[in-house]
């Protein structure tokens, strides 16, 4: 292989591991956000809980985990009606790649408390 080609191939491994790099933390805030999300199960009686506590547990939970890019007053959906707690993860995030680059993200959960 020439020294062009080194330097190609070389590269390629650079630029894939910027975009890994810069990716990756954004991936896993996402899924610690799902996962706090997922964790609403383990509160007992949830569906007897007002919305606004629900929110509440939702935000202590984004600030333990350190979840900074996704805003749970504005990505985060709380419903109740006829019985049903709904809670509703819609977010997409931005990350800086490369110059004028970003890369988007996006993350869904939806959760269901059925009232006994």
């Amino acid at each position: 292989m020439t020294g062009l080609g080194w330097l190609m191939v070389l590269g390629l491994v650079l630029f894939a591991s910027l975009i890994t790099i810069r990716l990756v933390p954004i991936y896993l805030e996402g899924y610690r956000a799902m996962a706090a999300i997922d964790s609403l199960d383990e509160v007992p009686r949830i569906t007897t809980l007002p919305v606004g506590e629900v929110r509440s547990l939702i935000r202590k939970r984004f600030y333990i985990e350190g979840i900074e890019n996704v805003d749970p007053d504005e990505d985060v959906y709380v419903n109740f009606s006829d019985g049903v707690l709904t809670v509703e993860l819609d977010a997409e995030v931005r990350g800086h790649l490369v110059g004028n680059l970003d890369g988007v993200a996006s993350f869904y959960r939806a959760i269901e408390f059925i009232a006994h």
